[in-house]
């Protein structure tokens, strides 16, 4: 099983990289895949997650038209999420830190510890708090399509 979900999510992450388009119309059903597999599996699973994560968030600063305060919100998330203290809710030591794609998906050996239900809370507040600052757009943005 964890091979399929590795698969996806690795199908996932690859289509999240620089596409804002995709990351702001699918952001709803992102953050719940996010959420479901968040600190969960081996160690490419937790890593194409966290991976996944930060690629969505950079590609809505990076090119989706937001109000100053949003985008500046965003990078200060983006930058929260290579912390210590998110590396390690997505279940991430020093050991596995860039394992996305390098890792095979039937690692036997790093087990980690369940997700507690605080971090859990930890996560998905950051994911609505996310999908609040990319709900609101910039007015050149408007007025390019309205």
């Amino acid at each position: 099983m964890w091979k399929e979900v590795a698969v996806l999510l690795r199908l996932c992450l690859t289509l999240s990289f620089d596409n804002w388009q995709l990351s702001h119309q699918f952001l709803p059903e992102i953050m719940y895949i996010i959420s479901t597999t968040a600190a969960c599996g081996p160690a490419v699973i937790r890593s194409s997650t966290h991976a996944f994560l930060v690629n969505t968030v950079q590609s809505l600063v990076g090119h989706f038209p937001l109000l100053l305060y949003n985008r500046q919100k965003l990078e200060v998330i983006l930058n929260d999420l290579s912390s210590m203290k998110y590396t390690l809710l997505f279940g991430l030591t020093g050991s596995t830190p860039d394992t996305a794609f390098s890792a095979s998906a039937n690692s036997a050996n790093d087990a980690v510890d369940a997700l507690s239900i605080s971090g859990l809370e930890t996560i998905v507040s950051l994911l609505i708090e996310i999908i609040d600052l990319s709900a609101s757009i910039g007015r050149s943005y408007c007025k390019i399509f309205f």
